[in-house]
């Protein structure tokens, strides 16, 4: 037998779907702005988080004289650190639910780290994303997003930051940037239901 092939038809090339938006906040069962204060959230590490300007503005823009939470700067992002920063209870039916804060991140890329977290027990936490390198609008503030399912009752949310042995905020002759990173910036913290 012969074999004849014919080239005229063509099979499409199968197009990767766009990735899924963000998933939005629908009713808000807590928010936190960190302007009157740290807002009974808690801090652990050594250094650790600490509240301070700037903070984030409008959109992508920063306020100055706003407050934020931060990991940055010579004395706050060294070699070895792990710090978090929690929460307090809040009450969160069962079912979709969002954990939506605007971050400014400048980290040695791969190497250090921000997870957000939820428990239902502040003891046990999944980890719904890590965070590494640059936020998408650097030097400005982007908006994240990410879904979980509370059980029901009360749950709470805490941003966990490690770095690790080398390079971290100064850099460095024998680092990826010789100028260092600034950190990481957290600020208007909103869980809520899944809009």
């Amino acid at each position: 037998g012969v074999w004849t092939y014919s080239f005229k038809n063509k099979l499409p090339v199968p197009v990767d779907p766009p990735p899924a938006p963000a998933p939005t906040v629908g009713t808000p069962y807590a928010t936190w702005d960190f302007e009157s204060g740290a807002q009974s959230w808690t801090t652990t590490g050594a250094p650790t988080w600490t509240r301070g300007t700037p903070g984030h503005g409008t959109g992508t823009a920063e306020n100055p004289s706003g407050q934020a939470f931060s990991v940055s700067g010579p004395t706050g992002y060294i070699d070895n650190l792990d710090a978090t920063m929690v929460s307090p209870a809040v009450s969160a039916p069962a079912g979709s639910t969002v954990l939506q804060w605007w971050m400014r991140l400048d980290t040695e890329a791969g190497f250090d780290t921000l997870a957000a977290d939820w428990s239902s027990d502040g003891t046990t936490w999944h980890t719904l994303g890590t965070f590494s390198g640059k936020n998408a609008d650097a030097p400005g503030w982007t908006r994240y997003a990410v879904p979980f399912t509370s059980p029901g009752g009360t749950v709470q949310v805490r941003f966990h930051f490690v770095s690790d042995s080398l390079c971290s905020g100064l850099g460095g002759p024998l680092c990826s940037s010789t100028s260092g990173w600034d950190g990481v910036h957290v600020d208007d913290v909103v869980v809520g239901s899944q809009g």
